[in-house]
């Protein structure tokens, strides 16, 4: 199985197996709860029979003392019994306010509540198995879309022409540089800009701005970008993040202009990434240092590659669409893309 169909099914199950317990989980309280309910419940006396005093110990080994409180209450001339929890004695034969269920009169307590514990956990467990179901479906949904995209790359490479390095233009993928507002820039091995993703707001309460500007037709568009959301196991090849592009999930969008993003181990241990749209080859992007361009790459003492950095192959003219799929790519908290 290749790379990325197996994190593509590690992820969605791993999701599922945390998914489906907690809506069990939070049902299972729900239930539990049940019984605890007091609405339609009416006051009632009863009287005190006996009171045995509890100590257990807190978390902090703190003494709690309650006092176990039998009370005998009647409702409609038969007598019922209940055991009460208190928090202070009660002297026997002293009077006591209960409350109790008219259709089951053996269902009593102490007090009255609004019920509102118990309808969060069924709200909550009704919404995530909403949820859940929201993502089996999704994450489905994009599995097939995937390999759809996958079984279109197969049957157009059947006939398709190997570009070797020397048949292709190089460009360099970098972040610009900027603290506070961080953007990232596309220039050819002249360092010529081509392209730009400059940020122009950066709240951490709101979507982020940027203003992506082809250098080489003077066109720009504002783009909002949401803030990263990563799941996933702690790794990076396990993690999957997420943004959304004016809107729309990064990966939806992609995915609905036909890119299919293929991971691979490169040289050196630098992720390569093989960009293709409609099944045809549009981009390679492997990463590399900091220094990008080869004359400063050969001068550095360390050559360690950055997930912001990317030296780029390409016969397209999409120049626009290759910087988005690599603006993802730097932007997410993940290696393996589907």
């Amino acid at each position: 199985m290749e790379t990325g169909k197996l994190f593509e099914k590690t992820r969605s199950i791993s999701k599922l197996m945390f998914l489906i317990p907690l809506t069990i989980i939070l049902l299972a309280f729900a239930v539990l709860l049940s019984p605890f309910m007091t609405k339609g419940f009416v006051e009632g006396t009863g009287i005190v029979t006996g009171s045995e005093k509890v100590v257990s110990y807190d978390a902090d080994n703190r003494e709690q003392i309650t006092y176990d409180t039998d009370v005998l209450y009647t409702v409609d001339g038969k007598n019922y019994t209940a055991t009460f929890s208190l928090g202070e004695a009660k002297a026997i034969g002293s009077v006591l306010t209960l409350y109790y269920s008219p259709e089951n009169p053996q269902r009593a307590s102490d007090s009255l509540n609004n019920g509102w514990l118990w309808l969060i956990f069924i709200a909550l467990g009704l919404a995530s198995g909403v949820f859940t179901v929201y993502t089996a479906v999704k994450d489905s949904k994009r599995q097939k879309e995937t390999a759809a995209l996958r079984a279109q790359k197969a049957e157009t490479q059947k006939n398709a022409v190997t570009y070797e390095a020397g048949d292709l233009n190089e460009y360099y993928f970098r972040f610009d540089g900027h603290t506070f507002k961080p953007g990232y820039l596309l220039e050819d091995t002249a360092r010529a800009l081509l392209f730009e993703g400059k940020m122009l707001k950066n709240n951490p309460f709101v979507p982020k701005e940027y203003e992506f500007i082809d250098h080489r037709t003077q066109r720009s568009a504002i783009h909002k970008v949401s803030h990263t959301v990563t799941s996933g196991g702690g790794s990076e090849f396990s993690n999957m993040s997420r943004f959304k592009f004016d809107g729309v999930n990064i990966w939806d969008y992609l995915h609905g202009k036909g890119v299919l993003i293929e991971s691979d181990l490169g040289e050196k241990l630098r992720m390569t990434y093989t960009i293709t749209k409609n099944g045809s080859f549009l981009a390679r992007a492997e990463m590399t240092s900091h220094n990008v361009h080869e004359e400063d790459e050969a001068n550095k003492k360390l050559n360690i590659a950055n997930k912001m950095f990317y030296r780029v192959f390409t016969n397209s003219d999409e120049t626009e669409l290759i910087f988005t799929t690599l603006f993802a790519i730097a932007e997410t908290q993940q290696i393996i893309y589907n």
